[in-house]
């Protein structure tokens, strides 16, 4: 499986776990063109007149430094999902 591939299907999963509990899903289409919402959002969510933004990644958690300090500097909750092959969904705050 390629990377494009797999990091599609890893934001299906994503989608798919935020819509089953309550969640209105937006995910940004990477193209050439655009990719990451301020360099670090693959995509944003909205329950409850709560907006908030979420990265996805496979099988290996990024650094939690720059989504710490966008929350402290904005105060807009970010989740960041990792999606494991054969183990499931790992939610970092």
């Amino acid at each position: 499986m390629n990377k494009r591939s797999k990091g599609l299907r890893a934001q299906r999963l994503v989608r798919k776990y935020l819509e089953d509990r309550g969640y209105l899903v937006y995910i940004i289409p990477h193209t050439r063109f655009s990719k990451d919402i301020f360099g670090l959002f693959d995509g944003f969510f909205i329950k409850d007149g709560v907006v908030g933004f979420f990265q996805v990644k496979s099988n290996t958690k990024p650094s939690m430094k720059p989504y710490r300090d966008f929350y402290l500097k904005y105060k807009v909750p970010s989740k960041v999902f990792v999606v494991k092959d054969r183990k499931g969904i790992f939610v970092y705050t």
